[in-house]
C-alpha cells in the first residue's frame, strides 16, 4: 500500500453542476408537495427556537409537552426566517436545496461501489441512485419540511462517503477526513438524539477502513472523539441548559437515572411501532410493502427496505458460494466500500429497530437502498449491460409502488401558519392555560408578555413535579381578568377539561369565548374566572 501525505481533492468541479441539479430537483418537488404544517412544526419547532432565545425556559411551562425539551438547534433557521419575515416559499426552498445534498452524497456513494466501467454509465447510475432516493416515501414525504430527517440525512451521508472513500489501495486513510466524518456525525446526533443507532452504524463503517488492528483502533478513536465534539458544538448548550433550570443535562429523558425533581422518576418510552413479535421484526420490511402505519403515525406504503434486505441477502448467499466454491472472494476496492456501506446499513438498521422503529428516523437509510441494490447487482453481474438490465426496472418500481404518508401541508401562501398577530394583542401579559395538541406554533404571535401553561401534557406533568408547582403559582399570581383557557375550536375531553380547571380553582366565565383562524385549524380564547384559591406548592 502506497501512503502519500494528502489526499486528493473530495469535490471537483462537475460536482458544482450535479449539486446545483440534485438541489433544483429537491426544490422541485417541496413545490409540488405545498407548503409544511406538520404536526412536530406545529407543536414544538418553532415554540422550541422561541422558548430559548426569548428567554422562556424557566417561564412558560410544557408548551409542547414532552417535545419542549428537545434541542432546538436545527430549528433555529426556521425561527429566524418567522421573525424576519422571510417569505415561507424562499426559506423551504432554500431547505429543500440544502436537502438535495442528500440525494448528491448518494450519487457519489453509488459510484464508489460501482466497479471500474465507462464513465456514462457509472454517471447514470449514479443519477439512477439518487432519483431512486429522492422518490422514496420517506424523502418525497419530507422535501422542504422541518422533520429534519430530510436535513440530517445530509450530515449522515456526507459522513458515510468520507469513510468509504478512505478504502483505498493507493493511500492509507486520512485522519483529517475521518475526524470531519465524526464531526458530521457527532452534530446530527446532537441536533438530534434519533440520530443515535445511524451513529452506532457510522462507528461500524469507520471499523471497516483497512490497516492492523492498531491503525483501526486509531481510526475509531479519532472518529469517536470527533463525533462527541461535534455532539457538543450543537447540543452542549441545551444540555447545560437543561441542567441549569431542571438538574438533569437530558431532561426529562432518563429520569430514572437523572431524578430530576421537575418530571416523574422514570425513563420516557415510547413504544408503539416496536415489532409485535420476533417474527414480526424479522420480517418487519416486509409488512411495508402493504399500506399499513406500523410504523409511522399516517399511512404509507414502500418496497424500498424489503429490497435491499433482498439485495443484501443476495450478497451473503453470494459471498456463502464463493466460499464454498474455493474461490477468492473479491477484495476489490469497490466490493470493500460495497461491505462497508451494507455493515453501516445493517447496524444502524438492527439498533434502530431494537430502539425506535419510527420510519421517519432511518430516511438516511432508505435513501441508500437504491445504492445497495445497484451496488450488489453490479457484484453479482460485473457487466455494466447486465446489471443495469437488473436494476433499472427494480428502481423505477419502486419509485412508482409507494405511497407517500401525510405529514401535513397546505397551499403555499405568504404566512407560515395563517395567524393575525395583530388581533392577538389584547392578549398581553395574560397567562394563558393550554389545553389540546398542537398549540405551540402559536405563542410567538401572541404579544412576548404572554405566559403559556400546559394543562393536558403527553407525557411528565404531574401533580408530583416542581414544573406543576410552578403552573400552581403562576396562576395563583396572575389577576383573574389575565387568565384565558388557549384551546382548538372543538376542543377534546370537554369533562376533563373542567376538572383540570377545578385543581387549579378555576372555570370558565360566562363571556363568550373567542375564536381565530389558522391554517391548522381554529382555535379559541375563553376566559376564566376563580372558584377557589389555589395553595401555594
Amino acid at each position: 500500500m502506497t501512503h502519500t501525505p494528502t489526499s486528493p481533492p473530495l469535490f471537483t468541479r462537475q460536482d458544482a453542476g450535479l449539486i446545483a441539479a440534485y438541489a433544483a430537483l429537491s426544490v422541485g418537488l417541496a413545490w409540488r408537495m405545498g407548503q409544511d404544517l406538520n404536526w412536530d412544526l406545529l407543536n414544538y419547532h418553532l415554540y422550541n427556537a422561541y422558548m430559548l432565545l426569548d428567554g422562556r425556559i424557566a417561564r412558560d411551562v410544557h408548551v409542547a409537552g414532552v417535545q419542549s425539551f428537545l434541542n432546538p438547534a436545527a430549528d433555529l433557521p426556521l425561527y429566524a426566517a418567522f421573525r424576519f419575515g422571510v417569505p415561507p416559499r424562499l426559506f423551504y426552498s432554500a431547505l429543500a436545496a440544502f436537502q438535495g445534498l442528500a440525494l448528491f452524497f448518494v450519487h457519489r456513494i453509488a459510484v464508489a461501489v460501482l466497479p471500474q466501467g465507462p464513465p456514462l454509465v457509472r454517471f447514470f447510475t449514479g443519477v439512477l441512485a439518487a432519483v431512486t432516493a429522492a422518490l422514496g416515501a420517506g424523502f418525497l414525504s419530507e422535501a422542504g419540511t422541518t422533520t429534519h430527517d430530510n436535513t440530517l440525512a445530509v450530515l449522515v451521508l456526507a459522513s458515510l462517503w468520507l469513510v468509504i472513500e478512505q478504502i483505498d489501495e493507493m493511500r492509507a486513510p486520512h485522519r483529517r477526513a475521518i475526524i470531519t466524518a465524526g464531526l458530521l456525525a457527532g452534530a446530527g446526533a446532537g441536533m438530534k438524539l434519533a440520530l443515535g443507532p445511524i451513529g452506532i452504524g457510522l462507528f461500524a463503517a469507520v471499523c471497516m477502513l483497512p490497516g492492523n488492528v492498531r491503525a483501526r483502533l486509531t481510526h475509531v478513536i479519532s472518529f469517536g472523539a470527533a463525533a462527541g465534539i461535534g455532539g457538543l458544538l450543537t447540543s452542549g448548550y441545551w444540555m447545560w441548559a437543561m441542567y441549569e433550570h431542571f438538574q438533569s443535562p437530558l431532561f426529562p429523558f432518563y429520569n430514572e437515572i437523572f431524578n430530576s425533581p421537575f418530571a416523574p422518576p422514570q425513563n420516557f418510552a415510547d413504544a408503539r411501532f416496536l415489532p409485535r413479535s420476533a417474527y414480526q421484526a424479522l420480517f418487519y420490511p416486509f409488512y411495508w410493502v402493504a399500506d399499513q402505519s406500523l410504523v409511522t403515525e399516517p399511512v404509507f406504503r414502500d418496497a424500498r427496505f424489503a429490497a435491499g434486505f433482498l439485495a443484501l441477502a443476495a450478497l451473503a448467499l453470494h459471498r456463502v458460494l464463493e466460499l464454498v466454491g474455493c474461490d477468492s472472494p473479491d477484495r476489490s476496492i469497490r466490493s470493500r466500500r460495497l461491505l462497508a456501506v451494507a455493515v453501516f446499513w445493517v447496524v444502524s438498521y438492527t439498533v434502530w429497530l431494537r430502539i425506535f422503529s419510527i420510519y421517519r428516523y432511518v430516511v438516511a437509510l432508505e435513501v441508500l437502498t437504491a445504492v445497495l441494490i445497484i451496488g450488489v447487482a453490479a457484484r453479482l453481474a460485473p457487466r455494466w449491460t447486465r446489471h443495469l438490465a437488473l436494476t433499472l426496472p427494480v428502481c423505477v418500481a419502486l419509485s412508482m409502488g409507494n405511497r407517500l404518508p401525510d405529514w401535513g401541508r397546505t397551499p403555499w401562501s405568504d404566512s407560515y401558519f395563517g395567524v393575525d398577530t395583530r388581533a392577538l394583542e389584547p392578549y398581553a401579559d395574560a397567562t394563558l392555560l393550554m389545553w389540546d395538541f398542537p398549540q405551540g406554533y402559536l405563542a410567538p404571535h401572541f404579544p412576548r408578555s404572554a405566559t403559556f401553561l400546559r394543562l393536558l401534557s403527553n407525557w411528565g406533568l404531574t401533580g408530583e413535579t416542581a414544573l406543576w408547582d410552578r403552573v400552581v403559582r403562576t396562576v395563583k399570581n396572575t389577576p383573574t381578568e389575565r387568565l384565558f383557557l388557549l384551546d382548538l375550536d372543538l376542543g377534546s375531553a370537554p369533562e376533563l377539561q373542567d376538572a383540570a380547571l377545578q385543581q387549579l380553582g378555576l372555570e370558565h366565565s360566562d363571556v363568550p369565548c373567542q375564536t381565530y383562524p389558522s391554517y391548522h385549524v381554529r382555535f379559541r380564547l375563553c376566559a376564566l374566572r376563580r372558584t377557589s384559591t389555589p395553595s401555594a406548592p
